[in-house]
């Protein structure tokens, strides 16, 4: 890359991850010589965590011949003030260290550089991505949902993150929604595919990969992905029908799966989600790096901005 050349750092903060990279924002593009990828201790102390993240930004500049950023835009995990950038982890959370902490100021003091710094919701960051360059762009309205350790989700009309009206749940998350006997999330986990899976075995694992492998070949296992995808259904159907979704489009590490249960998903949308696609995003972490640098465009930022939850 010509250190003359224009680009945005897009950074997704993961739980054990971080990643980044330069993009072409007018050209929607990850210039993949840069893409950076390395662990982080989400629960080491904040110097820690904030010198890691500085290193990975600090690599990718390297990689572009030293010539800094336009900004740095972070698809980052909540509760955090998205209009401010400081974060609300707290109570035994992975990044707790940082409560209270204004990422973007203190994240200059380690960078030795100074670059205007944007954020957004880490799930409402894959949907923009997949809206715009992934499995969702050919779609006017759609559900994107990140299935992992906790269940996210964004509403998107026309590439526009929706998160307020009475045709989407507030700030778009499902997540907390009353179901069964407790919410959502106890329900369409990484945790709840482990326990199914305890309970029917008498096997610990400590991801749903091994227990997807397994499902390959037994029968009564695939009969947790079917649980799985039935639940997802439920809870996904009044919305989808309420907010007219055309497609209800997938990410985060269980949607490797989804041959497993996509059928079931499609079961339990019942009546209201016929004709609704379920697609899997082949863009996974790139659709969350591509919108974290797409706040850097001015007409997407001035259609968003005011709308961003602060935690």
């Amino acid at each position: 890359m010509a250190g003359d050349e224009k680009y945005v750092i897009g950074v997704d903060v993961g739980g054990s991850h971080v990643a980044c990279c330069a993009v072409k924002v007018d050209e929607g593009r990850i210039i993949d010589s840069t893409v950076v990828d390395v662990p982080v201790d989400s629960r080491a102390g904040k110097s820690e965590i904030l010198e890691v993240w500085s290193t990975a930004i600090r690599t990718v500049v390297g990689r572009c011949d030293g010539t800094e950023p336009d900004g740095i835009g972070f698809a980052m995990p909540g509760p955090f003030d998205y209009r401010t950038g400081i974060a609300g982890f707290a109570g035994n959370q992975k990044y707790e260290s940082l409560y209270g902490v204004n990422v973007a100021e203190e994240l200059v003091e380690c960078l030795g550089f100074s670059a205007p710094m944007r954020f957004i919701n880490d799930a409402t960051a894959f949907a923009i991505g997949s809206a715009w360059r992934g499995a969702g762009q050919e779609f006017e309205r759609i559900i994107a949902v990140t299935l992992g350790t906790g269940l996210g989700s964004a509403f998107v009309d026309r590439g526009i993150p929706v998160m307020s009206g009475d045709d989407v749940p507030e700030h778009g998350c499902v997540w907390h929604l009353p179901f069964k006997e407790g919410i959502a999330d106890d329900y369409v986990s990484t945790r709840w595919i482990i326990r199914q899976f305890e309970i029917l075995t008498g096997e610990v694992v400590t991801g749903v990969k091994a227990v997807a492998e397994r499902a390959t070949d037994d029968a009564s296992v695939r009969t947790i992905f079917e649980s799985y995808g039935a639940n997802l259904g439920e809870i996904l159907s009044p919305w989808a029908e309420r907010f007219g979704a055309q497609a209800l489009v997938f990410g985060g590490n269980i949607s490797a799966a989804m041959d497993l249960f996509k059928s079931a998903v499609l079961r339990g949308l019942g009546s209201p989600g016929q004709g609704v696609a379920v697609v899997a995003c082949p863009l996974r972490g790139e659709a969350a790096l591509l919108a974290a640098a797409r706040l850097f465009e001015h007409e997407f930022w001035h259609r968003i901005r005011d709308s961003l939850p602060r935690a």
